[in-house]
C-alpha cells in the first residue's frame, strides 16, 4: 500500500493527464451538436479547423469552427461545404493538411475544397473509377503522408439512389487535383473508417469498421498492407497523431458501458489506456492534435442511431486529452560489493511502469538466500531532512549510498540470488518516482548491508 504522502501526490497528477471536458459553459459559444464533422490541425493559421457534420434527426449541422485551445469562434464564410444530409450515409466528409500547399484540404459531397483562412475554395471533385450506378461517395477518410508529401483519400463505397456498391477506392491529393489508384489490397470492411499517420513506422494507418469487427491497413505509397493489431478493439473510432509523443490517439466506438475505451497505437501495437475521467460512448466523432498545446481535440459524434427512422442523436462536446511523458525506468548511480558482486537493480525484460499493469524489476548479484527491501521513493535529493546521495560508510558499509527516499517500502521476493519486486502501476501518468535495493548480506561488511543503484521511473500510458 502507498502511504498518504504518496497517495496525494499522485492525486495532484492525475488532474493534469489524461481527458479533460473542455465544453464551454454558454452553448451558444460552442458549436451545435453534430456526428461526422470534417476536422483537422490548421498548420498555417495555427487553430483546430472544423466544418460539417449531421445534426440530431437527419439534417446537416452548418457552420465552420475554429479551436485556439480555449474557445470556438465561429468563421462567417460565403459558402458552406456540406455532406449528402443522408443518415445512411453518414461518413461522407473528410479532412487533411496539406503541408506541400500549406492549407487544408476538404472533401464533402462530392467536391473537394481548400480553406483559405477566411473562405473555402471549391477545387473540383474526384475521378469517376466505379460504375456509373454506384452513386456518390461515402464511408470516407484522409490523412497527410508527411514521409511520402501525400495527401490519400480512402473511398470505403459509393451509394446510388437505390443500392450501396462496397468498392474501396484510393485516391492521392497533389495540390491541384485527385489521381486514382489502383491497389492490389482492397481494405475491408469499409464503414466509419479513420486515418492518422505513424510517426514510427512512416505510414498512414486506416482503420475500417464493419459487420462487428475491425480491421487495419497500412499505406505505402502504392498499396494498402493488412495490419493484425493484436489485442485492438472490435470497433475503433476516431483517432489522430500525437507528434509529440510518436503514437495514435484513438477514442474506439465500443458501445458498452465497460471502462478504458481510449488507446495508444503506434508501430505495429495497441495499448488500451486507463485514464480517470473518459467521454461519454460514441462513434462518429472528430479528432485532431493541436501541436502547440500538445493536446488531442475532440468534439461530438453520436452514441444512438435509429435505423428505422434514420436518424442520429448528436452529442456537442469538447474533449482534450494529453498522453502525458513516455513510460520510462533508468538507472542511476551506483551499487556497491557485497558477498556475489555488486546488486544491480533494472526493469525486468526492458519493461516500463505503464497505467494500470503490474512493473516488475529484478535485482541481480543477491546472496542466495535473504531479505532485500525495496526503496519507493519521491524523491532522489533528500529524504525527509536527510540530502541525499547518503554514504553509509560511516556505519560500517564502505562505497555504499542511499540514492533514494524509502516512503513506501516492499519485499523483493529471491529466487537462488535474484531478486524480483512487483508494482501495480497506479493511475498517475507523468509522476516519477525512484526505486533502490537494500540488500541485508552479514558477509559483505560490518554493518551487514549493501545496496543497489538507483533507478528513476516515471509512469505512462
Amino acid at each position: 500500500m502507498l502511504r498518504p504522502l504518496v497517495v496525494s501526490l499522485f492525486a495532484s497528477v492525475i488532474a493534469a493527464q489524461g481527458w479533460v471536458d473542455r465544453t464551454p459553459a454558454n452553448p451558444f459559444a460552442s458549436p451545435s451538436a453534430r456526428a461526422f464533422p470534417a476536422m483537422c490541425w490548421d498548420a498555417a493559421h495555427g487553430y483546430v479547423l472544423m466544418v460539417g457534420g449531421y445534426g440530431t434527426g437527419t439534417g446537416f449541422a452548418t457552420g465552420t469552427w475554429t479551436w485556439n485551445g480555449t474557445a470556438w469562434t465561429q468563421r462567417t464564410v460565403s459558402t458552406v461545404p456540406s455532406g449528402f444530409a443522408n443518415a445512411t450515409n453518414p461518413a461522407d466528409m473528410a479532412m487533411a493538411f496539406h503541408a506541400p500547399t500549406n492549407e487544408p484540404v476538404l472533401w464533402a459531397g462530392g467536391t473537394t475544397w481548400t480553406w483559405s483562412g477566411t473562405d473555402w475554395l471549391v477545387r473540383g471533385g474526384l475521378p469517376t473509377t466505379t460504375p456509373a450506378n454506384c452513386g456518390a461517395p461515402g464511408n470516407v477518410a484522409m490523412g497527410h503522408d508527411p514521409t511520402r508529401n501525400q495527401t490519400v483519400l480512402f473511398v470505403g463505397s459509393r451509394f446510388g439512389s437505390t443500392n450501396r456498391c462496397n468498392y474501396s477506392e484510393t485516391f492521392v491529393w497533389d495540390g491541384f487535383g485527385w489521381t486514382a489508384r489502383t491497389t492490389p489490397n482492397l481494405p475491408w470492411p469499409v464503414d466509419y473508417p479513420s486515418m492518422a499517420f505513424d510517426p514510427v513506422t512512416n505510414k498512414l494507418l486506416l482503420n475500417t469498421n464493419g459487420g462487428g469487427q475491425s480491421a487495419w491497413f497500412e499505406w505505402n505509397g502504392t498499396n494498402w498492407q493488412q495490419r493484425f493489431l493484436a489485442g485492438a478493439p472490435s470497433a475503433a473510432g476516431a483517432m489522430c497523431t500525437d507528434a509529440t509523443n510518436q503514437r495514435l490517439v484513438m477514442l474506439d466506438a465500443v458501445m458498452n458501458g465497460t471502462p478504458n475505451h481510449t488507446w495508444s497505437v503506434g508501430n505495429g501495437t495497441v495499448q488500451q489506456l486507463s485514464t480517470p475521467v473518459e467521454p461519454g460512448r460514441r462513434f462518429g466523432a472528430a479528432m485532431a492534435y493541436d501541436p502547440i498545446r500538445q493536446r488531442v481535440v475532440m468534439f461530438g459524434g453520436t452514441p444512438a442511431w435509429s435505423q428505422s427512422t434514420q436518424t442520429y442523436l448528436a452529442l456537442g462536446d469538447t474533449w482534450e486529452f494529453q498522453l502525458g511523458a513516455g513510460a520510462s525506468y533508468t538507472a542511476f548511480g551506483a551499487g556497491c560489493v557485497g558477498s556475489r558482486g555488486v546488486p544491480t537493480l533494472a526493469a525486468s525484460f526492458g519493461g516500463t511502469p505503464r497505467v494500470g499493469q503490474t512493473f516488475q524489476a529484478t535485482v541481480t548479484n543477491l546472496p542466495l538466500q535473504g531479505l532485500t527491501v525495496m526503496f519507493l521513493g519521491l524523491s532522489n535529493t533528500t529524504y525527509g531532512a536527510i540530502p541525499l546521495p547518503f554514504g553509509l560508510a560511516p556505519l560500517g558499509a564502505p562505497g555504499c549510498s542511499v540514492l533514494s527516499a524509502g516512503d513506501d517500502l516492499g519485499l523483493v521476493t529471491n529466487v537462488l540470488g535474484t531478486g524480483f519486486w512487483q508494482w501495480t502501476v497506479p493511475n498517475a501518468p507523468g509522476f516519477s518516482f525512484y526505486n533502490q535495493a537494500f540488500v541485508f548480506d552479514g558477509a559483505a561488511n560490518a554493518l551487514g548491508i549493501t545496496t543497489s543503484n538507483g533507478a528513476h521511473g516515471v509512469i505512462g500510458f
